[in-house]
């Protein structure tokens, strides 16, 4: 069994001026540094945890994804008590082709549900579809919705992500969750992995859970059957690959997680597990495939044997990581 770790953060605050005109939020020049505890300010300034991003270290599309973000957060009167931002926009492993900006925009629990889920469709909106048109990429996007695959941007209260509620943080099913989704270890590699950006530092404040063999398990069968059905419609939509990558992906993540504790960049993965060595030729199929995602039917009939090669390698490998971490 591994407990995860979770981000530390200092407990002093700096304060984010400010909204702007037309409530579009804009990045401030400089940040002030406090060491009064969160309150929101009636001005619209927003307290940011030290060791955040200013507007340097971020991106110009993560920087406008989130102005924009706010900015209709504001029009529906939801009150955004902080943004977590995870997985490749903080990484080395960024592909404009094929990532997600990852970010989690936490509201306040009085927040009704029928604001939130205009949030969420707005964020979507806000991106366009990697899946195409058509019967087939409306199938697609059906399993991104309920997976939370190809999703930009989240919504959940407050009081969802301190209780690690996984369906309502990511928005999916709850029946997907409950049967399929490897949750724990998920939710393990999203804090281990994690930066607030603006507002209350909550992650400092969450436990995360315990990882045991069934989440490495749930995470086989899941991207077994993301790669089997990736499949099965490669000869009717070139948007499979896709589908392909992120089982790959994932596989390898979990695999690391599992393994060391922690996330890193896709391509420092696969040098820790070995698999650069040992299989060099799919990793360098999927490396070069997430730059540039085109269709490859060999790939998504492959990538079945790797998923479930790098979960036995993983299976494997964790005693021995665990025995020199001792």
């Amino acid at each position: 069994m591994m407990m995860c770790g979770t981000s530390m953060f200092p407990k002093s605050r700096v304060s984010w001026y400010n909204f702007g005109a037309n409530c579009c939020m804009r990045f401030p020049k400089q940040l002030i540094y406090t060491d009064t505890p969160y309150t929101p300010m009636k001005d619209g300034a927003l307290l940011l945890a030290t060791g955040a991003f200013d507007k340097d270290g971020l991106s110009s599309k993560v920087s406008s994804f989130l102005e924009k973000a706010l900015c209709f957060a504001k029009k529906r009167d939801l009150r955004v008590v902080s943004i977590i931002l995870f997985g490749s926009s903080l990484r080395r492993d960024y592909e404009e082709a094929t990532s997600d900006i990852d970010a989690i925009f936490v509201v306040d629990d009085s927040s009704t549900e029928s604001a939130i889920n205009d949030f969420r469709l707005y964020l979507a909106s806000m991106k366009r579809s990697v899946l195409g048109q058509g019967p087939i990429s409306l199938i697609l996007n059906l399993v991104s919705r309920q997976t939370g695959m190809f999703i930009s941007g989240f919504v959940c209260r407050q009081c969802s992500l301190l209780n690690l509620d996984f369906p309502q943080i990511f928005g999916i099913s709850s029946k997907f969750s409950q049967l399929l989704a490897p949750s724990k270890l998920v939710l393990c590699s999203v804090l281990s992995n994690a930066k607030t950006v603006m507002g209350e530092d909550l992650l400092a404040t969450i436990s995360p859970p315990t990882i045991d063999f069934s989440q490495l398990a749930r995470s086989l069968l899941m991207n077994l059957l993301l790669a089997l059905s990736s499949l099965l419609i490669v000869l009717f939509s070139h948007h499979a690959v896709r589908f392909s990558l992120e089982s790959l992906k994932w596989a390898i993540h979990s695999s690391h997680f599992f393994v060391f504790n922690k996330i890193n960049a896709l391509n420092e993965e696969v040098r820790n597990l070995g698999f650069a060595e040992k299989y060099p030729r799919i990793i360098e199929r999927l490396l070069r495939l997430r730059r540039h995602p085109t269709p490859d039917p060999y790939f998504s009939l492959i990538v079945i044997w790797y998923v479930l090669r790098f979960h036995v390698d993983a299976y494997r490998m964790a005693p021995t990581a665990r025995s020199l971490k001792s």
